[in-house]
């Protein structure tokens, strides 16, 4: 496995990462997602049949669309605009 060659075969960090395969299944400790790429999981979650489905997805968009505000918010404090929410 690519990743092992990497981070070796006990990684003891978090690795953060988009969503790209080759990232899951390591011996990792923690993991880290794009925010950005779990939000497009979620707004497909949405359309999902079943009982909770819509309604977890919406409170996880929430959650992550406020993460992005208050980044978008501190970056502009900063005077950095660089930070743009992806997927609307």
């Amino acid at each position: 496995m690519e990743l092992e060659t990497m981070l070796g075969t006990e990684f003891a960090g978090v690795l953060s990462s988009d969503d790209f395969s080759v990232y899951n299944g390591g011996n990792i400790a923690a993991q880290q997602k794009c925010l950005a790429h779990l939000r497009r999981h979620f707004k497909k979650v949405l359309e999902l049949p079943g009982n909770n489905n819509a309604a977890v997805a919406q409170i996880f968009l929430s959650l992550i669309d406020e993460a992005f505000r208050s980044h978008e918010s501190g970056a502009k404090h900063e005077g950095s605009t660089h930070l743009r929410l992806l997927g609307n």
